[in-house]
C-alpha cells in the first residue's frame, strides 16, 4: 500500500469519527482548570507623570515631618514587558 492511500484512510476515519460525534448530539466533556501562578519575587516598575507625583505628595500636610508616611494602594498587572503597577490607581489618594 502506498503512503498516500494510508493517509487517505486515516483522513476518512477521522472525518467519520467527527461526523458520528456530531450526529450523536452528545457534547464531549471538556474540563478546564485555571491556575493563577504568582512569582515569589517579582521586579515591578511604575511610570509616574509629574502631575501624578505632585498629587501623591499633596496627600501630605505642608508641615509634615520627613518621616511621615502615607499609604497608596494600586493594582499590579503583567504585560509583555513584565509586572507593572497601575500609576492611575496609585495616584488616587486614599485616606
Amino acid at each position: 500500500m502506498s503512503d498516500r492511500f494510508i493517509l487517505m484512510m486515516y483522513a476518512i476515519g477521522a472525518c467519520f469519527t467527527v461526523a458520528m460525534v456530531a450526529l450523536s448530539g452528545e457534547k464531549p466533556a471538556v474540563e478546564v482548570q485555571v491556575k493563577e501562578v504568582y512569582p515569589e519575587n517579582a521586579e515591578v516598575s511604575v511610570e509616574l507623570t509629574r502631575w501624578q507625583l505632585e498629587k501623591m505628595l499633596g496627600a501630605f500636610e505642608p508641615d509634615a515631618h520627613p518621616s511621615d508616611s502615607h499609604e497608596f494602594s494600586t493594582i499590579i498587572r503583567k504585560d509583555y514587558e513584565g509586572w507593572k503597577l497601575s500609576s492611575t490607581h496609585l495616584a488616587r489618594v486614599t485616606h
